[in-house]
């Protein structure tokens, strides 16, 4: 996936924005959260990441948003192309 990883040195819990207690409290969050399915293939883990993510995302709002919020998101299709890729396909002429 890409993702940067940010080291924060022996003994500071803080470095920047982040801190050693946000990283805890959402590793503990998503074991509590992951805990109620028996196992998880790691085939569909990003399916799990990505509904944790949204679950978090929309908990402060109102029920009748949540259900809005996932009515529409679950109608989009999500298309995560690069610009890299986009220079690297190729031409086609009709």
């Amino acid at each position: 996936m890409e993702l940067g990883h940010k080291r924060i040195k022996r003994g500071k819990h803080k470095e920047d924005i982040y801190h050693i207690q946000h990283i805890k409290s959402l590793h503990s969050n998503l074991k509590r959260w992951m805990s109620r399915f028996n196992g998880v293939a790691t085939k569909y883990l990003s399916n799990y990441m990505k509904w944790h993510k949204w679950i978090n995302t929309f908990s402060s709002e109102k029920e009748f948003i949540r259900v809005k919020n996932f009515i529409v998101h679950s109608n989009i299709s999500h298309n995560y192309t690069k610009i890299n890729e986009f220079k690297n396909l190729p031409i086609l002429i009709f």
